[in-house]
């Protein structure tokens, strides 16, 4: 059997509509056995656990589409899903995560002593870096910057200013590029750009 769309748009918004479906069904915490999903994490990732408290986040649920592409569509599904481990899990990227009792856990490999895992990020500075004074640390903020899709340029991926922690014993001027590595709630720089002269 054969079925016609007068337009595009009518036949995308049925393919929207049957995703959203889809996805609802998936996340039913009510339905029984092992169910397995994936799931995009927000730009800060998903904390590591602390003693036996886990963090968790809302995630965007994620399909593979008629393309065989892997998707993701924020306005669908967001999954809340929690990190038993003892490693971060970096943001922007997609896991899977397995139903547990109606709670969705993250299935990472974590634990085995190998410490966590970090990932680095380029970080502008919106505001003066100041300098360490050992062991305290240089304090100020920054907004995280991406690639764009075709690798020419740079663009500021949103979200609000994250806080900076400068380990060196020289201030960073506002507008200076840095590479960081998030620990906790902070990102600690690595490298900064030189100031100009």
């Amino acid at each position: 059997m054969t079925y016609a769309f007068n337009t595009r748009e009518v036949a995308e918004a049925l393919v929207h509509v049957g995703n959203r479906e889809m996805a609802r069904k998936a996340v039913n915490p009510s339905l029984l056995g092992t169910e397995i999903i994936t799931v995009k994490t927000p730009v800060a990732g998903i904390d590591a656990r602390v003693g036996i408290d886990c963090s968790s986040a809302e995630c965007n649920l994620a399909y593979v589409n008629k393309s065989d592409e892997l998707v993701d569509d924020p306005n669908v599904t967001k999954v809340v899903v929690y990190n038993t481990t003892g490693d971060d899990i970096a943001g922007d990227q997609y896991i899977a995560a397995t139903r547990q009792r109606g709670v969705w856990v993250a299935s990472v490999s974590g634990g085995g002593g190998g410490g966590t895992t970090q990932t680095t990020v380029t970080v502008v500075a919106n505001s003066g870096i100041s300098a360490a004074t050992w062991p305290t640390a240089g304090t100020g903020t920054g907004d995280i910057y991406e690639l764009s899709s075709g690798g020419a340029s740079w663009s500021s991926i949103g979200g609000g200013s994250v806080n900076v922690r400068n380990p060196w014993e020289e201030t960073i001027d506002s507008g200076s590029v840095m590479t960081c590595y998030k620990e906790g709630d902070y990102y600690v720089v690595i490298q900064a750009s030189c100031p100009s002269v």
